[in-house]
C-alpha cells in the first residue's frame, strides 16, 4: 500500500462482501423442498414412487392409499433405498400432505383387467378421482394435479370439475406411454436410438387413439421415407402399440415400469420449469370441431402445468381419426353428467360428490364405506358403490370410534400412524 492507502501496481487485493445483518434470515435463504404425493401406492403408483427416488426428482414423496398397512410398506421399503440413492424424505401420511405438494399424483383406482378396455372403468373410477380431487382443490389452490387412473383422459376432465384448478394446473397421462411404445416400435425397426425418433400419438389413450404419421420424422426426414416403413410395416407396428397393454395384461398382469419411469421424467419437467413437449391428456377447447374435451395432445408443460397446447395440423384420414376419437371422449364425458357442476363447485358443499344425475342406475356413489365394506354413518344418501370408495381413500380416519379392519386379516405389525416419523427418517 502506498501513503494513500491505495495498493501498489501489480499487487492482488482480496475484495470482501459484507452481508447485511437483519436483512436475510436462514430460513429466506432455504429453499422450499420439493414435495409430491402419490395418491394410490399399488404397481403404478409404488413404481413411480421409486423412479422418482431413483431418478432424484423430488425432496419428498408422501404415499396415501385406502390400504394404509400398504402404504406405510411401501413408504418404508423405499426409506430403506434412501442410502443409495439421494437424501428423500419417503412417508405414508394422508390428503392433508397434499396442502404443501408441488404435484400430486393420483394412481387411485380399480385396475383393468384382462378382456376390459379402459373405458370399462369409467363408473367406479369416477367416484374415486372425484372424491380425492375434491379435497386436493380445496387444501391446495396452486398444486399441479397429474392423473394417471383409467381412462386417464375422462379423469382428467373429472378431476378438473372436481377440484375447480385452472385448466392448465390438470393433467392425464394421456398418450405419454402409447407415443414412448411407438418410438420405440419405429426405432427398433430402423436401428436407431428411440430419442431421435420424433412421432406422436394422440386422441385417447385407448382403442380409438391414432397417430400423426405425415408428421413423423427422424432428423427431419419424413418416417414415409424410410423403406422398411412401409404402409404396412407401420399400420402393423401401429396396432402392436394399441394392443401392447392388453398383451402385458394378459402376460404378468398389469403394466407399471414404463409408465412410472414417463411420469417421473414429467414431474421432473414440472418441477424444473424445463418446458418439455409431451403428449398428454389436456383441455382441447375446439379440436376438430369438437369443444371441452380432455385428449392426448403434445404440450409443453413447465411449474405452471401445460403452458401451451400444440396442437397438430392434421389432415385427410388422419384428421377423421382423430375427430372420431374426441367424439367417442366428449361422449364417455357428457355421460358423467358433469357439465350441470361448475368446476370446484363442490367444494362449497363437502358432503356432496357429485350431481345426483351424474352416475347411471345402480352405479351412484353409495354410503361412504370403510375397508372393510361397511357403511359410514353421514356419508351419501344414496345406493351402495359397486366397490368401498369413501374418505377412507383419502387415507384419512373413517368418522367413526374403533379400527376398522377387515375380520380375516390379522392386525398389523406395527400401527402405520405412530410410526410415520420413523419412516420420515
Amino acid at each position: 500500500m502506498n501513503a494513500r492507502g491505495n495498493p501498489e501496481p501489480g499487487t492482488k487485493t482480496v475484495r470482501t462482501h459484507r452481508i447485511p445483518q437483519g436483512d436475510v434470515s436462514e430460513s429466506r435463504l432455504q429453499a422450499k423442498p420439493s414435495r409430491v404425493v402419490v395418491v394410490g401406492s399399488g404397481l403404478v403408483g409404488s413404481t413411480y414412487a421409486y423412479s422418482l427416488l431413483v431418478e432424484e426428482v423430488a425432496d419428498e414423496i408422501c404415499l396415501v392409499d385406502v390400504a394404509k398397512e400398504k402404504a406405510f410398506g411401501q413408504a418404508l421399503d423405499l426409506g430403506h433405498a434412501v442410502p443409495f440413492a439421494r437424501k428423500t424424505q419417503v412417508w405414508a401420511g394422508t390428503i392433508d400432505d397434499c396442502n404443501s405438494a408441488d404435484v400430486v399424483v393420483i394412481a387411485a383406482g380399480a385396475a383393468q383387467k384382462p378382456g376390459e378396455t379402459r373405458l370399462d372403468l369409467l363408473r367406479e373410477n369416477s367416484r374415486i378421482v372425484w372424491e380425492i380431487s375434491r379435497e386436493v382443490g380445496r387444501l391446495n389452490p396452486g398444486v399441479i394435479l397429474l392423473v394417471v387412473t383409467n381412462p386417464v383422459d375422462v379423469m382428467a376432465y373429472v378431476a378438473w370439475k372436481a377440484s375447480g384448478l385452472p385448466w392448465n394446473q390438470v393433467m392425464g397421462s394421456g398418450t405419454l406411454l402409447d407415443t414412448a411404445r411407438l418410438r420405440w416400435s419405429i426405432a427398433r425397426e430402423l436401428d436407431i436410438d428411440p430419442r431421435s425418433v420424433h412421432i406422436y400419438v394422440i386422441g385417447e389413450h385407448g382403442d380409438s387413439e391414432t397417430v400423426a404419421w405425415n408428421l413423423g420424422n427422424v432428423a427431419g426426414i419424413p418416417l414415409s421415407s424410410f423403406a422398411s416403413l412401409t404402409l404396412e410395416k407401420r399400420r402393423e407396428l401401429f396396432e402392436q402399440v394399441r394392443n401392447a397393454a392388453y398383451h402385458i395384461i394378459d402376460t404378468k398382469g398389469a403394466t407399471y415400469y414404463a409408465i412410472a419411469l414417463g411420469l417421473a421424467r414429467l414431474t421432473q419437467a414440472i418441477l424444473k420449469d424445463s418446458r418439455t413437449v409431451f403428449s398428454v391428456s389436456t383441455l382441447l377447447r375446439d379440436c376438430q370441431g369438437v369443444q371441452e374435451v380432455f385428449a392426448g395432445m403434445p404440450c409443453v408443460v413447465g411449474r405452471k402445468g401445460v403452458i401451451r397446447v400444440l396442437e397438430l395440423p392434421v389432415t385427410g384420414q388422419e384428421a377423421a381419426d382423430l375427430r372420431r376419437s374426441l367424439e367417442i371422449l366428449k361422449q364417455a364425458q357428457d355421460s358423467l353428467a358433469l357439465e350441470g357442476c361448475a368446476a370446484g363447485g363442490a367444494q362449497e358443499d363437502p358432503g356432496r360428490a357429485v350431481p345426483d344425475a351424474s352416475f347411471e342406475a345402480g352405479c351412484d356413489l353409495g354410503e361412504g364405506c370403510d375397508t372393510a365394506g361397511r357403511k359410514l354413518p353421514g356419508r351419501f344418501p344414496a345406493r351402495p358403490c359397486k366397490r368401498a370408495t369413501s374418505v377412507a381413500i383419502l387415507g384419512r380416519p373413517p368418522r367413526r370410534p374403533g379400527k376398522l379392519r377387515r375380520p380375516d386379516r390379522p392386525p398389523p405389525i406395527e400401527d402405520p400412524g405412530s410410526s410415520i416419523q420413523r419412516v420420515r427418517s
